[in-house]
């Protein structure tokens, strides 16, 4: 008689079925596309192109022999491979093979055992020439991939700007076909103009392609730049926009919750700055920044243990800590933030321990009332003076 498998059992084993044949589809293999090129550059180097299906690593093996023994490599993953053999012998046959690997995706593949001869014609005629419209691949929010083919090994040089006129250059003076060259930090959400030249010490010609013009894209931090800068000129509704735009593309990015709770905090509207304050603190509780602006507003609101932590977290820190984006906002306003809710609490001491840090040379003294003295101001006991001794302060660092 068969045993019955319970319906749930059945359920289990389908979805492991399914989950084994899903991650087997996920699960892409890498592939050679086609077999590997060798193009003498020069009498003691050599070139070694090929492609792959998916992005992957390059590792060139190759030798006198077949067993070859020596290794190029380079770990950037891609799908156009190039590896330039330097330090050859000339006139010589040397044996290779190539093979790219992946984290990413399933298989090495690796090519046959091959050949290439490092004896070098010197005597090809003609100019040096790009045979197409340089590729461009956007590879990051800030970076792109320019590539371009010539018809013999050179240089691979681009220049490009934000302005027609260009004015940057990067190049690479390894003399090959295939031209990859990686623009990196560039401004987000910019048009940028470009053009790529080549040029040979073995052929004649300085071919450039006409000049074309790609764009960044807008990320996290472009947004951050524009909310500040309009933080900065107290436009706090452009400010208030661009950190929310940061927000809609990644919603767990906790500087973009600073950038909220200090224009917030700017616009006295202490509710939404200390719950922006503290979603950032979720993502990133190392934002020092947040915790100066959380000091503040617990002192307003004479949450005074918290306004004593939140500053003293800053200090501890980063002892000569400064706000980039308002002067006033440092590790003076900080122990300014102290000295208040430790006077506020009674601990006086404290308190002028405080002021001493800030202003080591004003001399009072609790004892002395000779030294209950403040911006020529005598006072008759020594907590009012140490009062004014704050309120001074205060006014010196500009109240923040």
């Amino acid at each position: 008689m068969l045993k019955k498998i319970p319906i749930i059992m059945l359920v289990l084993i389908a979805c492991f079925q399914f989950a084994c044949k899903k991650e087997t589809e996920d699960k892409l293999e890498l592939e050679l596309v086609d077999l590997p090129i060798a193009i003498v550059t020069s009498p003691t180097s050599v070139e070694i192109n090929w492609v792959t299906n998916l992005p992957a690593n390059s590792v060139v093996y190759y030798g006198l022999t077949d067993v070859l023994g020596d290794t190029a490599r380079d770990e950037e993953e891609r799908e156009l491979h190039t590896i330039i053999l330097t330090g050859l012998a000339s006139d010589t046959d040397y044996y290779y093979m190539v093979e790219s690997s992946s984290d990413y995706f399933s298989k090495i593949p690796q090519s046959d055992l091959l050949q290439f001869n490092t004896t070098w014609i010197d005597t090809v005629s003609g100019d040096l020439e790009i045979l197409s419209e340089p590729d461009v691949v956007q590879i990051g929010p800030v970076s792109v991939e320019i590539s371009w083919e010539t018809n013999y090994p050179g240089n691979s040089v681009v220049y490009y700007g934000v302005t027609t006129t260009l004015g940057d250059t990067i190049s690479d003076n390894e003399e090959r076909q295939f031209h990859t060259v990686i623009l990196s930090d560039l401004l987000p959400d910019t048009v940028y103009y470009f053009k790529v030249e080549s040029k040979s010490d073995y052929f004649s010609g300085e071919p450039q392609s006409t000049q074309s013009q790609f764009a960044t894209q807008a990320n996290e931090e472009s947004y951050m730049v524009y909310g500040w800068s309009y933080f900065s000129q107290g436009e706090y509704i452009d400010a208030l926009n661009s950190f929310n735009d940061a927000i809609n593309l990644n919603s767990e990015y906790g500087p973009a919750y600073a950038g909220l709770g200090w224009v917030y905090l700017r616009m006295e509207n202490y509710t939404s700055a200390l719950e922006d304050f503290d979603t950032g603190l979720g993502y990133d509780i190392t934002m020092l920044v947040i915790y100066a602006g959380r000091s503040l507003i617990y002192l307003t609101q004479q949450s005074y243990p918290e306004a004593i932590n939140d500053a003293q977290i800053v200090i501890n820190a980063d002892s000569t800590y400064q706000f980039e984006y308002a002067a006033g906002i440092n590790y003076i306003l900080m122990r300014l933030v102290m000295s208040q809710a430790y006077y506020a609490t009674q601990e006086y001491q404290l308190a002028q321990d405080q002021c001493d840090m800030i202003d080591p040379e004003n001399g009072l003294d609790p004892v002395l009332p000779g030294t209950w003295v403040v911006n020529d101001v005598t006072y008759d006991t020594y907590v009012e003076a140490l009062l004014g001794l704050i309120q001074y302060l205060v006014l010196q660092q500009g109240g923040g």
